[in-house]
């Protein structure tokens, strides 16, 4: 895999992205995959993949929501997105802050006896789990949001 260009700053704007996209398509007409980090991002790719019939060349994949992103998921136009569940991860924020103020220690690789939680990673205060969603059209039915 080899990036091409320059990185695109779309700003979080589905319709910059679409546009950033355009102007990859017309640069690299060949190319076979994009990646969104905004929400956004993977919509706007999308609408343009869709635009040029490449759902079946290219791949896809980025943050996103099945609001923003679901309907290119659908067409084959965006492959995968990926998220994190807001609920799970306050859950586990009140469950380490009531670890804390029972006077408990929270560890490298503690299960906190939440999925994605299961071995968490600490760097000093910051606590790492691998709690995120993949969306693909197989599972986009379970995320009617």
């Amino acid at each position: 895999m080899v990036m091409v260009g320059d990185k695109n700053e779309t700003f979080d704007d589905q319709q910059n992205a679409y546009e950033k996209a355009q102007e990859v398509l017309r640069a690299f007409p060949n190319i076979k995959g994009f990646q969104g980090s905004a929400s956004t991002d993977v919509g706007g790719i999308g609408l343009a993949i869709e635009e040029r019939g490449l759902e079946d060349t290219s791949c896809v994949v980025g943050t996103s929501l099945p609001s923003i992103a679901g309907q290119y998921i659908e067409t084959g136009a965006v492959d995968m997105i990926s998220f994190w569940d807001p609920a799970l991860a306050g859950y586990v924020m009140n469950k380490v802050a009531s670890m804390v103020m029972n006077g408990e220690t929270v560890t490298d690789g503690m299960d906190l006896g939440v999925t994605g939680y299961n071995s968490i990673s600490l760097d000093g205060k910051v606590i790492f789990g691998q709690a995120f969603v993949e969306v693909t059209d197989a599972n986009l039915a379970d995320y009617p949001f």
